[in-house]
């Protein structure tokens, strides 16, 4: 009987695989700072919900590893 436990990446760091030419950043591409989204919130009914929705949308989960990974096994051989 073999019990096991595996953790990967054990102190959740976030590891950026790839950003955004333009900022050099893996949680902003620059828009919001720009001429155009200035008007665009300006627009907006929520102003902070535009902000918070544009945020989710720019975030990929594809530019960052795989977060903390916890694994409890048990493994019987005979």
């Amino acid at each position: 009987l073999r019990i096991y436990l595996e953790v990967q990446n054990i102190f959740n760091a976030a590891n950026v695989l790839s950003v955004y030419q333009f900022t050099g950043s893996a949680y902003s591409d620059g828009y919001l700072n720009s001429p155009q989204a200035t008007t665009a919130k300006n627009n907006a009914t929520n102003t902070q919900s535009f902000i918070d929705l544009y945020n989710t949308r720019v975030v990929n989960p594809g530019s960052f590893a795989l977060p903390r990974l916890t694994r409890l096994g048990i493994s019987l051989s005979f």
